[in-house]
């Protein structure tokens, strides 16, 4: 668990500067794959193919929607 810690602490989950904008995630297909798991959750079926994005993709997916939340909160102050 303390590795965890040490891997996952406050500045893993500080938003990097190549990410400010979120323009590396829509290039790496995140609002793509969004599409995907909506279709995915509507046709179980069709999951297969996809298994091996789906690692990975999550991942983007979070840290894509922090920013915008981020900056969301940001015009609110």
């Amino acid at each position: 668990m303390k590795l965890l810690n040490k891997i996952f602490n406050d500045k893993y989950y500080s938003i990097k500067n190549f990410e400010q904008e979120g323009k590396i995630y829509e290039i790496l297909g995140v609002k793509w794959f969004k599409r995907m798991l909506l279709h995915i959750a509507r046709n179980r079926k069709n999951e297969v193919p996809f298994n091996v994005i789906t690692n990975i993709y999550p991942i983007f997916l979070q840290r894509y929607n922090r920013i915008r939340i981020k900056r969301v909160l940001q015009k609110m102050k």
